[in-house]
């Protein structure tokens, strides 16, 4: 859908199917989708914004972090780092690597945790990452 396009294009076409999966996510018509208000402020909660990760990764064929979510994305936002992604020809740097990560542990925080706030969610996440990998184990 985006070959050929220039970025702006392709941003446009972006946005258009983000807005779609929000609405679907949400139950509501993609009119009634501000692209440029907070996924949360929209009605999203935290496990809404998975289902809505999921359900971008499916149609985009990328992995995203489900914690983009968690500070105040657009759908302006999403899409830009959707065509990001997509354009992008070099090969993973080390935030890919560290958003695969944050995915792995939302998911398991969503399915195996109680409620857990996205701020708690993002200073495990931060906590995590700070120990010295090879020197801690988290799992027995």
């Amino acid at each position: 859908m985006i070959a050929g396009k220039t970025r702006e294009e392709a941003l446009r076409i972006a946005r258009e199917l983000v807005v779609q999966e929000v609405a679907q996510v949400l139950c509501v018509a993609p009119d009634r989708v501000d692209p440029r208000r907070s996924v949360h402020d929209l009605g999203m909660d935290s496990l809404m914004a998975v289902e809505l990760v999921m359900g971008l990764e499916k149609r985009f064929g990328l992995e995203l972090p489900a914690m983009m979510l968690s500070e105040g994305a657009t759908v302006e936002r999403v899409a830009a780092r959707v065509i990001d992604r997509l354009l992008r020809t070099d090969e993973p740097d080390k935030a890919e690597a560290g958003d695969r990560f944050d995915v792995v542990a939302a998911t398991l925080a969503t399915q195996h945790g109680e409620t857990l706030a996205a701020e708690d969610l993002v200073e495990t996440l931060d906590h995590a990452r700070s120990l010295e990998p090879g020197k801690v184990r988290l799992i027995r």
